[in-house]
């Protein structure tokens, strides 16, 4: 005589069957497990609904990864795992503020938050495009050094070009290290290691702020 798990499950009546139970349910416990699928799915649909779900939240779900069997997620989980999804395709704002470049096609526009620059020192930041120009603010002091510059930082060519400008600005191609350019001056140069260079020769901190627009 077959055990209980060689039942085969043939269906008694099938008077309105909506073949939700396949052929292959063909022991008790797969019967089971069927119908509590299915009974379990109308108790959710006929449940109360809530307007505004919390962290400590469950919803029910098929896990795909474990043949379907029915499994719960926390409404927190769905937060994190949609983050973490859409983190990837867009930009963050935080309060309101774009954060990160603002990518066209291949170029992008990078900016930056101001840079206080104390005297006889020097910044360096690589540009997110090796070519492309730099508009340069001077926040405090409003010295005659703000500018537009056209830069190049590749392996073989480094360029730096001002387009316009006050003239306290100058431009350099080799590394600024803070007392390399001419005194009394902001200094700023491109060079092949990737990077721009600003350095404060003015006498006192500067605070400079930039944007780079990538060609």
């Amino acid at each position: 005589m077959p055990s209980e798990d060689q039942l085969s499950f043939i269906p008694i009546l099938n008077i309105g069957f909506d073949k939700n139970l396949d052929a292959s349910v063909t022991n008790l416990q797969s019967l089971a497990d069927a119908v509590d699928e299915l009974t379990t799915a109308h108790a959710d649909h006929a449940a109360s609904a809530k307007v505004t779900p919390i962290d400590a939240d469950e919803v029910p779900i098929q896990d795909s990864a474990a043949t379907y069997h029915r499994k719960r997620v926390t409404w927190a989980n769905i937060k994190a795992t949609l983050k973490t999804y859409f983190d990837a395709l867009y930009l963050s704002l935080t309060g309101g503020t774009m954060s990160g470049d603002l990518v066209f096609g291949l170029r992008s526009v990078q900016g930056t938050t101001p840079a206080d620059i104390t005297d006889d020192t020097a910044i360096s930041f690589s540009p997110s495009n090796q070519i492309g120009a730099i508009l340069l603010i001077m926040r405090s002091n409003f010295d005659t050094v703000d500018g537009l510059l056209a830069y190049r930082v590749t392996s073989t060519v480094n360029r730096m070009t001002k387009l316009a400008g006050g003239a306290n600005l100058l431009v350099y191609t080799g590394v600024l290290t803070g007392t390399t350019g001419t005194d009394g001056k902001l200094n700023i140069s491109a060079y092949t290691d990737g990077k721009i260079y600003i350095e404060n020769r003015m006498g006192g901190t500067r605070s400079i702020h930039y944007i780079l627009l990538g060609a």
